[in-house]
């Protein structure tokens, strides 16, 4: 077992280096915490939280008689409930390697453990909101209005109608926009391609300043902002079954897919587009309260029996979270083509 040096144990100047480095690397892959609604549990307070998303009730259209009093209209909630787990990993680091590498102070190395990270729960939030699953964790959009997955064409690709459709959709189930007024999406790179490319897209973003999109933001059109994700969940296309297989990071995964129009389907990204609250992340207070995820470089010290050469350090990651759809009505998964 290695020592229990951490970054909160070296010197506050390597403890500020090491968080800062692998933070700046683990929030630039993180894309998918983008807009999410973002609650804590209390320490000691257990590791699962309920929701409680409140109905409107009916409206009074009725109008009143005069001196009586109306009849009490009862209110109804439906429960959400989300159970925080630990996520995690590290690497082994040799002494010599340490000693010999250009890779001063393990920089690199802390910077990859933060992008792996990051792409580790990008996964785990999409596998949580995702269209590709028995139960949709959002509303599904097909592009052109395809009627099922083997109909969407190669030439389905995202356009900016698309996005009004998306949109449409979000305002006719009463989803709320975000404080600054917009919807957001997070969108494939692919997907952004060709939507970069769309008439709507020239038209309200040629003469936009690139330096006012930072954190993934590439634009705003039709009320919507989106943040581009290189770790999108991809149908491996061709030959479909019932279920078949969906890449994600270049992991197979097995999700629900429609197939009534065809054996064979195109390849076929899923962009989301979301309003205010449409799903969230919980994470649980304690000893790494107020940190996303956390390193931790643990090295050999005098009690450590496990390394009794002081042969290696180890480098990892820890996050105490988990993600859970609000309201699958308020957060659209348009499934679409790329183009080439």
């Amino acid at each position: 077992m290695a020592s229990d040096n951490t970054t909160s144990t070296l010197s506050n100047t390597m403890s500020t280096f090491y968080d800062k480095v692998f933070l700046e690397r683990y929030r630039t892959a993180l894309r998918m915490g983008t807009g999410a609604y973002r609650r804590k549990i209390p320490a000691n307070a257990g590791k699962t939280i309920i929701f409680n998303r409140m109905a409107v009730p009916t409206l009074a259209t009725t109008a009143l008689t005069e001196g009586t009093t109306p009849a009490s209209v009862a209110l109804s909630t439906t429960q959400v409930t989300a159970t925080v787990a630990i996520y995690g990993s590290f690497t082994t680091t040799s002494e010599f390697y340490e000693e010999t590498s250009i890779d001063s102070g393990l920089k690199e190395q802390v910077e990859v453990m933060g992008q792996h990270g990051a792409e580790t729960v990008n996964q785990v939030i999409r596998k949580v909101i995702t269209t590709f699953q028995t139960t949709p964790g959002s509303t599904i959009q097909r592009a052109n209005g395809r009627a099922n997955d083997g109909a969407i064409l190669s030439t389905d690709v995202m356009t900016g109608q698309e996005i009004r459709r998306a949109v449409r959709t979000l305002k006719a189930n009463k989803a709320m926009a975000f404080d600054d007024g917009w919807y957001y999406s997070i969108i494939p790179v692919e997907a952004a391609y060709d939507l970069r490319g769309s008439t709507d897209w020239i038209s309200a973003n040629t003469y936009v300043n690139a330096d006012n999109w930072k954190n993934g933001a590439i634009g705003k059109l039709h009320g919507v902002e989106f943040f581009e994700i290189n770790d999108a969940t991809v149908s491996a296309g061709g030959t479909a079954t019932a279920t078949t297989n969906f890449v994600a990071s270049g992991v197979a995964t097995t999700a629900s897919l429609s197939i009534t129009g065809g054996p064979t389907v195109t390849a076929i990204y899923e962009t989301f587009v979301f309003g205010r609250q449409a799903y969230g992340i919980v994470e649980v207070e304690g000893a790494d309260s107020g940190k996303e995820a956390i390193v931790i470089y643990k090295r050999p010290n005098a009690n450590d029996t496990s390394n009794p050469l002081n042969l290696y350090s180890t480098i990892g990651w820890k996050a105490k979270f988990t993600s859970v759809v609000l309201n699958v009505l308020w957060i659209v998964g348009v499934r679409t083509a790329v183009g080439a």
